[in-house]
């Protein structure tokens, strides 16, 4: 038999754990969903293990959101975003994500929507992106793992130190705890890693932490404006994205914030490749898959 935690919380408690048994034939939960929104409406492209891990058009971003969360059933969750429904931080994370979970798995939305979302309560029932925020492009990953995960998450989320504003937990002991961490990169599995920065850490996410744990040349896409890192042997900034569908559009128009490396590695992510951002937490999952390098190649144009 192995162990299964089951974790209880609530707003005015922190974690406890309840080891209970679990059968060893139970194949461990990693999944994963990509989606990447054109601008100016809300088409999108996704790709996940049902699609092949082939890009699929979809011509609402909000439905296939939504339907990430279908039938999950999620008790506690942590919603974070430096732009806020009611103000903007311009301290500690530049990031903006929702993590949930119940006493079987955790999920992860790691997105770059502004003042997304507005409410949530462990459904698909969260309001749709405002369409105020549907100009640009954007970006999101959505990883659903095992319940075991949750503390290690929890750790990278607050090295970030993220802006909270929607939650049914005590975040008090977190904030705490890695306050003065500065840079950490996880291992889920061998495909999935999370790296994260802490505001204190001053640094570019991509060339200076991810780059020289995953190796080869980075090819970046993020929101710049008048404040970006110089192109380097190892990172390169892209200046269009192309789709089969003659879909194209200039970096200038994609809020997005993702990369690809020839050596089989992506990061999606929630922090921008500018000088200004090196004060700024943030961070990104990694998909340590050749295909799936591919994949954003594809559509990638330096």
């Amino acid at each position: 038999m192995g162990i299964c935690y089951s974790y209880c919380l609530n707003k005015d408690a922190n974690i406890h754990a309840v080891i209970n048994p679990l059968d060893e034939t139970s194949k461990s939960l990693c999944e994963y969903e990509i989606v990447l929104k054109i601008p100016h409406g809300t088409t999108c492209f996704h790709a996940n293990e049902s699609t092949s891990f082939e890009w699929k058009c979809n011509e609402d971003v909000n439905k296939v959101l939504k339907n990430l969360y279908k039938d999950l059933h999620l008790e506690h969750w942590i919603v974070y975003n430096d732009e806020t429904p009611i103000k903007t931080i311009s301290t500690g994370a530049h990031a903006k994500g929702i993590i949930a979970w119940n006493n079987r798995v955790v999920t992860w939305l790691i997105h770059s929507v502004p003042k997304f979302p507005t409410e949530f309560n462990g459904t698909n029932e969260f309001p749709e992106i405002n369409h105020s925020e549907l100009e640009y492009g954007q970006s999101f990953i959505f990883i659903k793992i095992d319940i075991e995960h949750l503390e290690n998450i929890m750790k990278q989320l607050f090295i970030m130190h993220p802006a909270i504003y929607i939650t049914n937990v005590n975040c008090d002991e977190y904030r705490k705890n890695y306050k003065h961490e500065t840079s950490n990169i996880y291992k889920i599995n061998n495909e999935l890693y999370h790296a994260t920065k802490s505001p204190n850490d001053h640094k570019d996410l991509y060339e200076d932490i991810v780059l020289p744990k995953f190796g080869g040349c980075c090819y970046t896409e993020t929101w710049v404006r008048g404040h970006q890192c110089i192109d380097t042997n190892q990172c390169k900034m892209i200046q269009k994205i192309h789709w089969n569908n003659n879909i194209v559009y200039k970096y200038t128009h994609d809020h997005s914030k993702f990369c690809y490396s020839e050596m089989g590695w992506v990061m999606i992510g929630d922090i921008n490749r500018m000088t200004t951002q090196f004060k700024r937490g943030g961070g990104g999952i990694i998909i340590h898959n050749k295909k799936i390098s591919e994949l954003f190649k594809t559509i990638m144009q330096l």
